[in-house]
């Protein structure tokens, strides 16, 4: 989903063994914060990143109210929300924001779950791609 396929991507490839490194080898692994991450990079890592610090219009940091921009296939701010963007819950917005930085060490499966629901919808808004296995991981 994130690349053609027989392309080679030796740092995809390496974000992935990386991740999975972490999930069996890691203490204190939180598996669904070291999916977010992994989902973001291999987002970046495929052209498709998502700044989850800054209004990806302004560049200011967003505060209070998030929307995504399916068109812009970005985060923006109240005040630059325009026709068409969607408000999606702050604290997602945050959760992402805080496991991204690394400010977010805990896992919280709820908000975990609803970041990768996000990143389902964000693919599926920008690349026309559903990744199948999400609902599945949001079950484990």
């Amino acid at each position: 989903a994130f690349l053609p396929e027989g392309l080679e991507a030796s740092d995809f490839f390496l974000s992935l063994v990386g991740f999975l490194k972490t999930l069996a080898y890691g203490e204190g692994v939180c598996p669904k914060n070291a999916l977010v991450s992994f989902l973001a990079e291999a987002l970046e890592q495929s052209g498709y990143r998502l700044d989850p610090e800054r209004c990806g219009r302004c560049g200011e940091t967003i505060r209070g109210e998030v929307f995504f921009s399916a068109q812009g296939g970005c985060n923006v701010c109240r005040s630059c929300k325009a026709e068409g963007d969607k408000k999606y819950s702050f604290e997602t917005y945050s959760y992402l924001r805080g496991v991204c930085s690394g400010e977010i060490t805990s896992e919280d499966g709820e908000k975990a779950n609803n970041v990768l629901r996000f990143f389902n919808y964000y693919l599926q808004s920008v690349a026309g791609v559903s990744l199948r296995s999400i609902p599945i991981l949001i079950d484990l």
